[in-house]
């Protein structure tokens, strides 16, 4: 049997979670990426527990650094000859503008460019499927967002709403471009809006998040109905040739950002490459096996 191997990002809580434990019941084999090792072991064991016949695999790696994320792509391709579906699931709120060992704002490396290295990272092993499927959260505050050359990384104005709506902006460029990229191939790339969803990140964010999460509340839904379009979009045969789009409630919906332009994608698309291949040169690598 050719089973069909899933890696998610973030996946120790929320969708993340609620995603790997639905896939692993249709038969996918769940590789779930977590930053704690207690926690993502014991993840893991739930999932395997609740998935009778299912095998869970982990990885462990902090996005807050570049080498972290790289040394999650060598212990991948240690492991397995190819991937059928990444789902960049992981996500975060910052109260303040901080820096990571990278020098990149926190949110724009975490919620942005870690999407943009893993996925061009493992490109190559993506296109070894028969069907391979990229699948990046954004969220519906992407529309409020900006595109800005000169504050990319909140460099000129940090404010929390702001700065995450900016990287879900990004997140949606990126999936367009890389669907660009891709055409011709058997991959496929596309955007999931899961809604507001009753999230650990969600409940515990700062300042003005915190009062929006608050006044939402009434409309929002559990990880579960949260997760249910990506686990739509890893695994319907309804999707296979559909790439580039913005999924809402398992439809394509129309994107409404008057940044999100060819001329700013593409942009967008070299400013990151420089920043992977600058990267990429830094670290001289071994998996962890």
């Amino acid at each position: 049997m050719n089973q069909q191997i899933c890696l998610i990002t973030g996946a120790t809580d929320g969708i993340g979670k609620q995603t790997a434990l639905a896939l692993a019941k249709k038969g996918y084999k769940i590789v779930i990426v977590g930053r704690n090792k207690n926690k993502t072991e014991a993840v893991k064991k739930e999932i395997e527990e609740s998935s009778t016949g299912s095998t869970v695999d982990y990885l462990l790696a902090d996005f807050t650094s570049l080498k972290q994320i790289h040394q999650l792509v060598e212990t991948f391709k240690s492991r397995y000859t190819k991937l059928d579906v990444l789902i960049n699931n992981i996500g975060i709120f910052s109260a303040e503008r901080k820096l990571t060992e990278d020098d990149y704002e926190m949110c724009y490396q975490v919620n942005y460019l870690s999407q943009f290295f893993l996925s061009n990272l493992l490109l190559d092993y993506i296109k070894k499927s028969t069907n391979g499927r990229i699948i990046n959260l954004s969220s519906m505050v992407y529309s409020k967002g900006k595109f800005d050359i000169d504050n990319l990384q909140s460099e000129k104005k940090f404010a929390i709403l702001d700065t995450y709506a900016d990287t879900k902006l990004f997140t949606v460029m990126f999936t367009m471009q890389l669907a660009e990229q891709v055409k011709g191939t058997k991959v496929t790339v596309n955007n999931v809006d899961p809604g507001i969803v009753r999230t650990q990140m969600v409940s515990n964010a700062p300042g003005m998040l915190k009062i929006f999460s608050y006044i939402t509340r009434p409309f929002s839904v559990s990880p579960e109905k949260g997760a249910v379009t990506s686990i739509y979009l890893a695994s319907s045969e309804e999707v296979n040739n559909v790439s580039g789009k913005y999924f809402k409630n398992s439809k394509a919906v129309a994107t409404k950002n008057k940044f999100n332009t060819k001329e700013n994608r593409e942009l967008l698309w070299d400013i990151s490459m420089k920043q992977l291949q600058k990267s990429s040169g830094n670290f001289n690598l071994k998996p962890n096996t």
